[in-house]
């Protein structure tokens, strides 16, 4: 039997959905500080070479955290607490910031603990095919579709990752989702 999961509709138009786990009780997840800071150190060398890259990485966080889809927390030492790491993807003139979900620490990921959802990319037979259906083919994109959907409260402390900007005397700040990010 699945985990009784529970959707709520809350006051910011927004649902709220729990991670989908594969077992009822929610893992023993924890990762080591010195693995996560030195992915964390491993980004902010390839950005200390590139100044335009920077730029802009630091440009995506910021905007992370000022359409409050990720919040600052304090870290606390009760080793339930998975930190994600992220590096940047560069395609054309595009930055992203992509958060690592398969990163490994301990054996386990946070995508094995996860049950895995449907496969999103229709097949190119199917897409050619109902494109001939009709006279006229639409095309669309939901602007940061996964950003909409908010994040249990409990789960959040599954999804935190470390960002201190360019600042390398600084402490990193831990932050945790607020939001469902694609993994």
């Amino acid at each position: 039997t699945l985990f009784p999961y529970t959707t709520l509709f809350r006051s910011t138009n927004r649902y709220q959905v729990p991670l989908l786990w594969r077992s009822q009780e929610r893992p023993h997840l924890a990762t080591s500080s010195h693995t996560v800071m030195a992915r964390l150190r491993s980004i902010e060398r390839k950005l200390d070479r590139d100044h335009a890259l920077a730029t802009a990485y630091c440009a995506k966080m910021q905007q992370l955290i000022d359409d409050g889809l990720v919040k600052s927390v304090e870290d606390d030492d009760t080793n339930l607490a998975w930190h994600i790491p992220h590096h940047a993807v560069i395609k054309g003139d595009k930055v992203r910031v992509v958060f690592d979900c398969s990163f490994r620490y301990g054996g386990t990921s946070l995508n094995d603990q996860l049950l895995p959802g449907p496969d999103l990319l229709p097949s190119l037979f199917g897409v050619l095919l109902r494109y001939r259906q009709h006279e006229v083919s639409l095309s669309s994109d939901i602007k940061a579709m996964f950003h909409q959907v908010r994040l249990s409260d409990d789960d959040g402390r599954y999804l935190r990752f470390l960002w201190r900007g360019m600042d390398r005397e600084q402490t990193p700040q831990v932050y945790q989702w607020r939001v469902v990010i694609r993994s």
